[in-house]
């Protein structure tokens, strides 16, 4: 046990910094987690360091240990070395395969450190992470300290997949920072962005961000939003995969004009500050921290009952939900918002309270500190 009057060595482990959910909210973490009672290492084990500016340096060490193939086990014994060196206590993975990495290397480590497992994903994506989880992970998570959880709904699907993961398991809710996602600082900006795109003052927005994935649904977003009124318009914020068939389906619905891809942005505000109503339309999601930012800037969103979106998103009060792949209960829930802006006005004041209330980064970080205390006791 450590030594009350001693700062908690903390290592974070994630496979990359790419511009996604689970990396986003990491970098929130390690920043705002208190500098006076933990010190502080990000490590990844691949290449992609997009959001590696985000990490505030002065209080957070990084370090990058790149796999030469995915099957390079000599990380292993990099790793090991950084954990003997820095003397860690408590290793915090963030997916299964950090996690992976972690007991790979406190095994050649002299030290021993506490390891949690945050877990960002429901249903696995596809046959093959299935197998993982169930023949691999199943058996690597009993040896962890505790399972982190996003939202309730997530912590319960894993534990019905796998009971005995139950007495290991902690709901930490995803959280956003309150102060800097706020309408009132990024009206100007926003202004700028509409006169640029070339819409109308008062032309209603819908905007999606969420990387292109097939799992993102974009396709049953792109079919809904063709069943629009034509004086609206779609706002399509980052990238990946399946960008280029969601181009391909705009072009075939001759949608040009009013869908606008605007690529990966570091700051979305002044996105948002112009948006009417965001929408996810995915197959699969946990609790994403796109839908916590928007609410938290005002803005109200549509999203399919996927994961545990449910327990921010109140139809009717902060939002609502439709099923997934249902583009006809799409397009309705959608219509309501860009036809009565009070409406939409009024369910994002009531979503800003929401957030600000029960899923702001204040209460993400204070929860975290209170298990990583915790995990060494």
């Amino acid at each position: 046990m450590q030594n009350n009057n001693q700062k908690q060595n903390i290592l974070f482990v994630l496979p990359t910094l790419r511009r996604g959910g689970a990396e986003t909210q990491l970098i929130d973490l390690v920043n705002a987690i208190d500098q006076s009672q933990f010190n502080k290492t990000i490590l990844i084990f691949d290449k992609n360091i997009e959001q590696l500016s985000r990490i505030n340096r002065q209080t957070v060490d990084f370090h990058q240990c790149s796999r030469s193939t995915k099957y390079d086990v000599s990380i292993f014994w990099k790793i090991a070395k950084l954990i003997d060196e820095k003397e860690i206590d408590v290793i915090h993975c963030t997916i299964q395969v950090s996690m992976l990495v972690a007991q790979m290397s406190a095994l050649l480590a002299k030290r021993r450190p506490k390891i949690l497992l945050a877990i960002h994903g429901t249903a696995s994506f596809n046959r093959k992470y299935e197998l993982a989880d169930k023949y691999l992970y199943r058996y690597l998570m009993k040896y962890c300290q505790r399972i982190l959880f996003v939202c309730r709904k997530q912590a319960e699907y894993w534990i019905n997949k796998f009971p005995e993961l139950e007495p290991l398991s902690v709901v930490i809710y995803n959280g956003v920072d309150t102060v800097f996602f706020n309408r009132q600082a990024s009206i100007a900006q926003g202004l700028t962005l509409k006169q640029q795109l070339g819409i109308l003052k008062d032309t209603p927005v819908i905007t999606c961000i969420v990387g292109f994935r097939k799992v993102k649904g974009h396709q049953y977003l792109i079919d809904a939003f063709a069943r629009l009124p034509s004086g609206v318009n779609l706002l399509l914020v980052g990238d990946g995969e399946t960008k280029t068939l969601i181009e391909k389906q705009v072009k075939e619905k001759q949608l040009e004009n009013r869908v606008k891809f605007l690529g990966e942005l570091a700051d979305v505000r002044h996105v948002l500050t112009i948006t009417d109503v965001t929408v996810l339309s995915s197959k699969s999601e946990a609790f994403s921290m796109a839908m916590l930012e928007s609410m938290s800037m005002g803005v109200p969103m549509v999203a399919t009952d996927t994961g545990g979106l449910a327990e921010a998103i109140i139809p009717g009060e902060t939002g609502d939900l439709v099923p997934p792949k249902d583009v006809e209960a799409l397009a309705k829930a959608l219509s309501q918002y860009i036809n009565n802006q009070d409406y939409s006005t009024n369910i994002g004041v009531k979503a800003r309270s929401l957030v600000v209330e029960k899923f702001s980064k204040k209460n993400m970080v204070k929860v975290t500190e209170k298990v990583l205390l915790e995990a060494q006791n």
